[in-house]
């Protein structure tokens, strides 16, 4: 099995002796590379000295905040056509980050990038220019004044990786860790992960390759906990909505005027040949022709536009969601798979979660748009789903403007399918209802998610950045 060491908050670390009475401040600048776009997060940082019996070690306070955000005016890395539009994107948070940071603390400031499931896709549909991409963007970081030594500062993560460091980001600020930790749900825009504790689990009784789905964690409660997680790539919400119109254009053979039943009545979306050819989850590169969203590209030209009209069929459309995820036989027995035949442990009752990302966005806009209390209560996120799939868009916008909900049109135009997706990854995932399930943004004051994950695993193994 993999084992990785995630040391949370009572962690601490042996360095050279140091005053006692002196308190580090340290800055951090992490790049979420994600598939809807990239983001620059700057995170500031206490270090303290602790005094134990024979010497003095470091800790890190419960310091970290997230001073700053910036969104690249960008679309993702994965719709660079050239490598010299690095400079182009990044100049504007860069030089955001330069006032900022106090001049005498940038030589001393980490910073990184990660990539995510939206490179994960550019690998596969060009792998010779994402190569070129991360080369490039490793050049541009290390001539900037800011603290680059190794290469891997810039990286593509997997999405494993994805799913752990958002548990740890969401574990590390719970204070009731002395119980088994929460789970975690996520889905950005092109990837959906899990993360939990399996219950009850017997590991030597069941026949599957647990090198791809169980980690030795050690927490800093002193316990070792196997943790399961999966990513799937493709069935982030984004891509989910790509696969939905493939389907669409297929179920109306190719013809370019088309009706949907998950967006609503008087809306409309445009979709070009290129847009469909171009994306390894609909154009065969990752599913076979077999899947009812998997384009036969020789039916579709380049310069083709579709335009897809929604018809607010709610009942049609969770039928239409139903069939766009796979749903093979589980190789592994009855009831020991998510979907698309990939293994997963069975979630006890008990177990808690936190969902993040796209979730508490669903639920945060759902809830603001219709003006009712979700929290934990999957029928009445089951109900509103129903409601809002029912609406035409000229009613979703009065409700929208009348409710101050401050949805955009494009995110209202797909609420109704999104949520109909979330709705069905908790049957394929077993969660039969949420009263252990909190959608949640923040864990006791701060903004959890995967980029605090990895900038907090990075702080415990490199003395949280300390340079000479």
């Amino acid at each position: 099995m993999l084992v990785l060491f995630l040391f949370l908050l009572s962690s601490i670390y042996s360095i050279p002796i140091i005053n006692k009475n002196q308190t580090f401040e340290q800055f951090a600048i992490i790049f979420d590379a994600g598939s809807k776009g990239t983001r620059m997060y700057i995170y500031k940082y206490q270090m303290e000295p602790v005094d134990t019996f024979d010497r003095i070690k470091l800790k890190i306070q419960d310091s970290i905040e997230q001073t700053f955000y910036c969104e690249l005016n960008d679309n993702g890395l994965g719709s660079y056509i050239s490598v010299d539009q690095i400079a182009t994107y990044f100049s504007n948070c860069m030089q955001k980050a330069n006032e900022l940071i106090p001049i005498e603390k940038k030589s001393q400031t980490y910073i990184s990038l990660l990539a995510t499931a939206g490179m994960r896709l550019l690998q596969i549909r060009d792998k010779d220019f994402a190569e070129s991409l991360i080369h490039h963007l490793r050049l541009y970081f290390a001539q900037s004044e800011y603290y680059f030594k190794d290469p891997s500062q810039v990286k593509l993560i997997s999405g494993q990786e994805e799913g752990l460091l958002s548990f740890l980001s969401a574990n590390y600020f719970d204070s009731t860790l002395s119980q088994s930790p929460r789970g975690i749900l996520d889905i950005g825009g092109a990837s959906a992960q899990i993360a939990f504790v399996p219950q009850n689990f017997n590991y030597n009784n069941i026949n599957v390759n647990l090198n791809e789905y169980i980690y030795d964690v050690e927490l800093s409660n002193n316990q070792n906990y196997k943790i399961y997680t999966h990513s799937s790539l493709c069935f982030g919400t984004n891509q989910i909505l790509n696969m939905y119109n493939a389907k669409t254009i297929k179920d109306f053979n190719f013809n370019s005027n088309l009706l949907a039943s998950c967006y609503p009545e008087g809306s409309s979306v445009q979709i070009t040949g290129d847009e469909i050819l171009d994306n390894p989850c609909v154009n065969g590169l990752i599913f076979d022709q077999n899947q009812d969203f998997t384009i036969d590209k020789n039916r579709i030209q380049k310069d083709q536009v579709f335009t897809i009209n929604g018809n607010s069929k709610k009942n049609k459309c969770r039928e239409e969601i139903d069939r766009l995820i796979p749903q093979p036989e589980c190789p592994f027995g009855s009831n020991q798979c998510s979907f698309n035949g990939v293994y997963m442990p069975t979630i006890s009752s008990e177990s808690q979660f936190y969902a993040l990302g796209n979730y508490f966005e669903a639920f945060d806009l759902t809830s603001k748009l219709l003006n009712v209390d979700l929290n934990n209560n999957l029928q009445a996120f089951n109900e509103s789903t129903y409601l809002i799939c029912s609406m035409s868009y000229t009613k979703l916008k009065k409700i929208n403007k009348e409710n101050n909900a401050d949805i955009g049109k494009k995110r209202l135009a797909k609420l109704c399918l999104e949520n109909s997706y979330i709705l069905r990854l908790f049957e394929l995932y077993g969660i039969k209802d949420l009263k252990n399930v909190d959608a949640v943004e923040y864990v006791n004051g701060k903004k959890v998610g995967w980029i605090l994950g990895y900038l907090i695993n990075e702080l415990e193994k490199n003395d949280g950045f300390l340079i000479n």
